[in-house]
């Protein structure tokens, strides 16, 4: 057995094979991130929810922001209604 050739194969194929693995863990990273970004967001929007509605409502004209207001809330509820009212 030639080490010699062995070593020199092993180099060849990591110097190729470099791209392929910085790329996979560069793949791999991101969605770690989208992953946690998900779950902050997620425990953030259910602990602070009233606060954040109440936020986007401000942006709304104040003439228009009642009628969004009941709009949203009867969606809401028909959509609570629709997953968990027939829940047996």
């Amino acid at each position: 057995m030639n080490l010699t050739a062995v070593e020199a194969r092993l180099k060849q194929d990591t110097a190729q094979n470099a791209g392929v693995f910085i790329s996979s863990v560069s793949n791999w990273a991101t969605r770690i991130f989208e992953i946690i970004t998900g779950i902050v967001l997620t425990i953030y929007f259910l602990a602070e929810g009233e606060h954040v509605y109440t936020w986007f409502l401000s942006l709304v004209p104040p003439f228009r922001r009642e009628r969004l207001d009941e709009t949203c809330n009867a969606q809401r509820n028909a959509w609570v209604a629709g997953c968990w009212g027939n829940w047996p």
